[in-house]
């Protein structure tokens, strides 16, 4: 429209005869120009809009590109969510056992298993055969699931296992999974990606977010030469175990290969890592404790690019990384051969393993003696976890089992999975259990008042987030995080705050949204309170006033009754006069009085007391006189404006006897 108008106007100025002509288009506000200078300036203006106008036009393609896009991404995610969540899915993993069941690790920093705290994830990972299934703790409902491949299905790598897996590991938001086919993949099950992806942001996704969020492995790890069977991960690098008796570490940021660790002369079975130190247990029943060198402590490169090459070049070496401790038969810790070391647990003080045949060992670091053996399961130790006084264990037997560590009793023995137990995980409240059975259990330390309560979980905000950020990674929606935190004002949520991000249980308000309540119904009584006593104010006032007017009223009336008996004494007028002409006589002082208001006002009476002075008889006209003088104060004065009145009312009757007449004519 606007080109069309300098179009029209640029035609009228090259055709018109005037000199001069009036334009808004060159800058937006009526302007006279000459006729040459316009046409400069109409042509000028006219190919910058046409400018404006081709990008415009280029930003509606992208912007229509994108839209069509969106909707490509959108159908793809709906069919393979309809494929996921729908009933042949579902009947694959009613009738599927799990092999493999991974808790989250990060969990236990927040010591909430159920993934509560922050940073906390409230998702477990399974493994099916080929395929990774991430599944909702909270209420077991599905929420990712990673496919295997075939071999030879298309060119490139493999984008899934193509053969069972055998190993499963789950930390942050990444599932490290390894198979039977010798590979290592790295999944990403972050919410913010998925979420993004959704929503229609994928064009602004990285890489990794895409893999993540159409459900490809994010990262490929291929080193072992037979079927991967353990996994440990922490910040700085992966730790990987095979059949091939080879203990592999990897970069967790490039997945590049380290090195690889000999010794076990059969398979690896377990792993458990540290900062300078991994353990692994192998099929020959034989534990070893790796040291690594000092400066390859995740905690002391976080953030720091060159220590954390200093990190990865020492973990390269090989006169670095030495075997400390070698457990096994033959140097002190007797264990029967052949069962296994399926499981191990490193403490500062003791070593916690668990072996194929349901034994529980609990080794003395410093000189290598066995502390306590005991007769846990009926089968293999698949998991467990301890603290100072209790180990807890899983175990193939279907059992959860609680001993004591310092004299090996058995203290409790959980019954309820239908089939093996394969991950376990506990906290100050609770044990988290997952088994063959497709169930996750939790076993509470606490009363049995408190059973099935499951806990909120939290974001601590930090600087840079904002609430819709939040909402995102938590795949929850802003009103929903407002409402569950009870926030009247976004500007009063500062760092460090705790933020409900997922509720216990959301049949129920949350503790915030209970005190929020609170706080309004505390409000209103006080507002309710408030207005009663306002109320009881206002009457009280009111009295008070009524009670003010009449004693008002009353010294009124005594003032009216005081200037009638004297007004020379009472009215305030008279008495200024009197201090100013210094009159104490009231005769004389009414003479003066009445001349001060009116000099005519008493010439006649003037007169009459000049005619009688002389004779004493007729004094009493002096006070005639003085009450002449009142009368005629009280009328020029009027202090409670009662001639006033009078003289009103008088009008009044006259102009009503006035009309009265007329009328009557």
């Amino acid at each position: 429209e606007l080109y069309k108008r300098i179009e029209d106007q640029l035609a009228e100025a090259k055709v018109t005869d005037k000199d001069e002509m009036e334009s808004v288009l060159i800058h937006g506000r009526a302007q006279i120009f000459e006729i040459e200078e316009l046409k400069i300036r109409l042509a000028e203006r006219l190919i910058e809009v046409q400018r404006d106008v081709d990008a415009s036009k280029r930003e509606e393609m992208a912007s229509i590109n994108k839209v069509k896009n969106f909707e490509d991404d959108i159908r793809e995610a709906l069919n393979e969510h309809k494929v996921e969540a729908g009933p042949l899915m579902k009947k694959v993993l009613e009738s599927s056992k799990f092999r493999f069941i991974a808790l989250c690790a990060t969990n236990m920093k927040g010591n909430e298993v159920m993934g509560g705290a922050s940073g906390g994830v409230g998702m477990c990972a399974t493994a099916c055969e080929k395929n990774i299934i991430v599944f909702w703790m909270k209420n077991g409902k599905q929420r990712r699931v990673f496919t295997g491949d075939d071999e030879g299905r298309h060119l490139g790598d493999p984008e899934g296992h193509t053969a069972l897996v055998s190993a499963l590991h789950f930390t942050g938001s990444r599932v490290y999974s390894g198979g039977m086919d010798s590979r290592i993949f790295v999944w990403d099950t972050s919410e913010t990606s998925l979420n993004r992806a959704i929503t229609g942001e994928r064009w602004n996704l990285t890489e990794d977010e895409r893999r993540g969020a159409m459900g490809r492995p994010l990262m490929l790890l291929e080193g072992h030469e037979a079927s991967v069977t353990a996994i440990q991960v922490d910040t700085l690098k992966v730790v990987s175990g095979g059949a091939d008796c080879k203990v592999i570490l990897w970069s967790r940021a490039t997945g590049i290969k380290l090195r690889i660790l000999h010794g076990h002369q059969r398979s690896v079975l377990c792993l458990d890592i540290g900062p300078t130190w991994i353990v692994s247990g192998g099929q020959e029943s034989e534990a070893r404790i790796w040291h690594l060198p000092d400066e390859a402590d995740p905690s002391q490169v976080m953030g720091n690019d060159k220590k954390t090459k200093v990190a990865l070049d020492a973990l390269k070496r090989n006169r670095d990384i030495k075997t400390r401790k070698k457990l096994a038969s033959g140097d002190g810790f007797e264990l029967e051969a052949g069962p296994g070391l399926t499981v191990a647990k490193f403490g500062a003080l003791e070593l916690i393993g668990g072996l194929a045949d349901g034994h529980v060992v609990v080794w003395w670091l410093q000189d290598g003696k066995i502390l306590q053996k005991v007769k846990a399961h009926q089968g293999p130790v698949h998991d467990l976890q301890f603290d100072a006084t209790r180990i807890v264990s899983a175990g193939g037997d279907g059992l959860v089992v609680v001993t004591d560590i310092t004299t090996g009793e058995l203290m409790q023995q959980l019954r309820g999975h239908e089939g093996p137990v394969l991950a376990l995980m506990f906290d100050t409240e609770k044990i988290l259990s997952a088994g063959v059975d497709n169930t996750l259990r939790q076993w509470l330390w606490a009363q049995e008042s408190d059973r099935g309560k499951v806990s909120d979980k939290f974001h601590v905000y930090d600087a840079g987030d904002t609430l819709v950020s939040i909402a995102r990674q938590y795949g929850v929606s802003l009103p929903e995080v407002i409402r569950w935190n009870a926030i009247e004002d976004v500007r009063k949520v500062f760092p460090g705050t705790r933020l409900i991000v997922q509720p216990g249980n959301p049949d129920e308000p949350t503790g915030p949204e209970k005190a929020l309540a609170k706080r309004q119904a505390s409000k209103r009584r006080r507002n309710q309170d408030a207005l009663q006593q306002s109320k009881a104010s206002k009457a009280g006032a009111a009295k008070d006033m009524s009670i003010l007017e009449k004693l008002k009223a009353r010294e009124a009336e005594s003032d009216r009754m005081n200037f009638r008996k004297n007004p020379l004494e009472t009215a305030p007028e008279p008495r200024k006069y009197l201090a100013e002409l210094r009159y104490v006589d009231k005769s004389t002082f009414s003479s003066r009085i009445a001349k001060k208001i009116e000099p005519s006002a008493l010439d006649i009476d003037a007169t009459r007391v000049r005619r009688e002075k002389s004779d004493p008889n007729k004094i009493g006209r002096l006070t005639a006189l003085g009450g002449r003088v009142a009368k005629a104060i009280i009328e020029t004065i009027d202090p409670f404006g009662e001639v006033a009145e009078r003289r009103k009312k008088a009008e009044q009757d006259k102009l009503a006897a006035q009309e009265k007449a007329e009328k009557d004519e």
